[in-house]
């Protein structure tokens, strides 16, 4: 609360395409709409940070005085291959770095779960292509082993889909996850 007394804003995207996708869900913005909410958040002072910046405040590993007047954190779900040709470009042109929240699976290659007309637009980035995420200092967290419907595992297997994301991402990126997105 000495940090931020007013709730951190969490923005939640998907996939940002060059034009509209025909989906189930319609979990998209198109680019050059995300542009636009990148030069908003730019205009009005917003900064973006990372849950784990925001630990490393909380825990006194950053001092508290370079804590950012206005913070949000902007995460993106699943890792579409979007994200990478579109999103990534347009966050680096405005200083901009976030959260992915990406499956533990390497073998899911594309969405099974928000499929649409557009098989392109389901792909999913490979493995070099979230570790450019990584280079570039963005969080990555967890979102499931293989993306399934939560509720209707049992115990064992959901603890399973936790943790095999956790460990998986941890092992092919080489990178600390400590935050999680259902």
């Amino acid at each position: 609360r000495k940090l931020s007394p007013a709730p951190i804003p969490v923005l939640m995207y998907h996939r940002v395409p060059d034009v509209p996708i025909n989906t189930k869900h319609r979990t998209f913005v198109i680019k050059e709409n995300f542009e636009k909410h990148l030069r908003f958040f730019a205009t009005r002072g917003l900064r973006a940070i990372t849950f784990k910046d925001y630990l490393a405040f909380a825990t006194g590993d950053k001092p508290p005085r370079e804590f950012p007047k206005k913070p949000f954190i902007l995460t993106f779900d699943d890792g579409y291959l979007d994200n990478f040709h579109n999103m990534l470009p347009l966050a680096q042109k405005y200083g901009y770095r976030g959260v992915l929240f990406l499956l533990g699976a390497l073998s899911v290659s594309g969405n099974f779960w928000d499929v649409g007309e557009d098989a392109e637009a389901n792909r999913i980035m490979t493995t070099e292509q979230k570790k450019a995420f990584v280079e570039q200092g963005w969080e990555i967290g967890a979102h499931t082993l293989t993306h399934p419907h939560l509720t209707q595992l049992n115990d064992e297997e959901r603890l399973h889909e936790l943790r095999e994301s956790r460990n998986r991402n941890e092992s092919e990126l080489q990178t600390k996850v400590i935050s999680f997105a259902y």
